[in-house]
């Protein structure tokens, strides 16, 4: 899946003005969103932000009001790549309409994540009975499960874990420091 944000953003003296550019560019957003067959419960739209817009002159040190600044947002996200494609390629951006990221995962995360953790659950269950028959034990029960990884402030330092890397100013080198 592709989510894209944009923002609209117009600024003029009149609040009333900006505001209806505003809503006209967010009606374009949506119309286009439509044509690229976005479904409605993947489109976002916030409210109305008004605050005034001021700007700093390095001549007179002093702020300048600009005007009223009208603003929002609006996230959508497709499911198919061609369809983001055409819907950036109709997207008239400017001063006042900007993209303002994109960001890709996946379609299935939950389900796949679901997966994942039965195929660790499988590996964990294997690797202890391993180590018990290893030490001719048996396993009595479980004792926790946690999905969370370690929190290593509670004295935990055993294994392959990541070090934190510092500098070392009087030797010039990277150092692993101790946790």
């Amino acid at each position: 899946k592709f989510s894209i944000n944009m923002t609209i953003s117009v600024t003029d003296p009149s609040a009333d003005v900006a505001r209806t550019k505003v809503e006209q560019h967010v009606q374009a957003i949506l119309a286009g969103l439509k044509r690229a067959d976005v479904p409605a419960g993947e489109t976002i739209a916030t409210s109305l932000k008004i605050e005034p817009d001021q700007e700093y002159d390095s001549k007179t040190e002093k702020q300048v009001y600009k005007g009223v600044q009208v603003s929002r947002g609006i996230g959508a996200t497709f499911y198919d790549l061609d369809k983001l494609q055409q819907f950036l390629r109709t997207l008239a951006t400017s001063k006042e309409v900007q993209v303002s990221g994109i960001t890709t995962g996946l379609r299935d995360e939950a389900k796949l994540r679901e997966q994942l953790r039965g195929k660790a659950i499988e590996s964990t269950q294997a690797k202890a009975k391993s180590i018990a028959a290893a030490y001719h034990a048996s396993l009595a029960g479980l004792y926790s499960v946690s999905d969370v990884a370690p929190q290593f402030q509670y004295g935990i330092s055993k294994g392959n874990w990541p070090g934190r890397y510092e500098y070392d100013s009087y030797r010039g080198a990277l150092e692993d420091a101790d946790p």
